[in-house]
């Protein structure tokens, strides 16, 4: 039988995009008309009226959403700790348990970094597990063995475990808020601002091979080489949300995330080459 959220979860998607579309055809057909020496205009959606809507529905769509799931956060150098806070307490909301909040450091993502992520990478890796090429995607498949639980591949545990994130973070790799995590995480969420975006989306492609991972920027990651542009881009599994910070970008967050458990993805917000604003779980 269809849940009586899915129906309110797709009628809000629907709400969302309509709320977009009203204000660019109004847009449109009150704008001057444009001279033929001037380079064709185009009209971005109006996102008060689509964070009033995504502010009025959210927080009744988020309640219960993801009951049960953990979730690991990821934290780049640039990630809005206001915007952190708040997507912290919507996965609450939701049912989920936030395994740990873990900060990834410039020396992890940086090219200069790359050898003492080499270093740390092959000192505690467990004898005879094999990992990708590339540094930091080795790097990021090595964290996600010890941190969250899958069925593809062999998970780190007992003392391999404690070796690895001990080295990580003895070579200031990254950092944890508060003590190791212990329980191990179903889903992956990785928060982030304009920059690095290639390193990060390398790290999410490592984790996404085990679990399913939603990365969310600012919107000034879905541009140049932010990181949801540099998934855009690609072909990966990982789901991406841009607008981190604002209510629309919250409720795609936790929606992504149910998603994602669910084994699909998708590309959401209202930067370049978004699918829609929210997923549409039907």
């Amino acid at each position: 039988m269809v849940s009586f959220r899915y129906h309110v979860t797709s009628l809000a998607a629907a709400l969302l995009a309509l709320a977009v579309g009203i204000v660019v055809g109004t847009t449109s057909l009150s704008a001057e008309p444009v001279r033929t020496s001037a380079a064709p205009a185009t009209s971005a959606p109006d996102t008060g009226s689509v964070e009033d809507l995504a502010g009025r529905v959210g927080s009744h769509l988020i309640r219960g959403a993801l009951p049960g799931e953990r979730v690991l956060l990821l934290l780049a150098p640039d990630a809005p700790a206001d915007a952190t806070r708040s997507v912290v307490a919507a996965l609450r909301s939701a049912g989920a348990t936030v395994t740990s909040q873990v900060h990834l450091l410039p020396t992890l993502l940086d090219a200069s970094g790359t050898q003492t992520v080499d270093g740390v990478v092959t000192g505690t890796v467990p004898t005879g597990m094999a990992l990708p090429a590339g540094s930091l995607l080795r790097a990021a498949t090595l964290l996600a063995s010890s941190m969250v639980s899958s069925e593809q591949g062999t998970d780190v545990t007992g003392l391999a475990q404690q070796k690895v994130l001990g080295g990580f973070t003895g070579g200031s790799l990254l950092s944890f808020d508060g003590a190791l995590p212990t329980a191990r995480a179903t889903l992956v969420l990785l928060l982030a601002g304009p920059s690095r975006g290639p390193a990060l989306a390398t790290v999410a492609s490592g984790f996404e091979s085990r679990v399913g991972t939603v990365v969310v920027g600012t919107p000034a990651s879905a541009a140049g080489r932010g990181v949801v542009a540099v998934l855009r881009r690609g072909s990966t599994g990982v789901s991406d949300v841009d607008g981190l910070g604002s209510a629309a970008a919250v409720l795609a967050t936790v929606l992504a995330l149910d998603e994602q458990a669910s084994g699909r993805g998708g590309h959401y917000g209202v930067g370049p080459k978004a699918d829609g604003i929210v997923p549409d779980l039907g």
